[in-house]
């Protein structure tokens, strides 16, 4: 899975908060048998912020959290 597809998956888990202007990643929503496809992408993305190659701001701007 490279940085666009694990991007794309993760953006449909965005979710406005209890708090308004907040919004958080919501995997209560993923399906079960969908549920190893959503943790390699958070996992992929994990991967690439703690080796510097993707920043965590960048993360939370392209997926929406921001």
């Amino acid at each position: 899975m490279n940085i666009e597809e694990a991007i794309k998956l993760l953006r449909q888990l965005v979710k406005e908060s209890a708090v308004p202007g907040q919004k958080h990643l919501d995997f209560g929503q993923v399906p079960t048998n969908r549920k190893t496809v959503y943790e390699k992408a958070m996992g992929k993305v994990n991967e690439l912020i703690r080796n510097g190659e993707l920043s965590k701001e960048d993360f939370c701007s392209r997926v929406g959290l921001n």
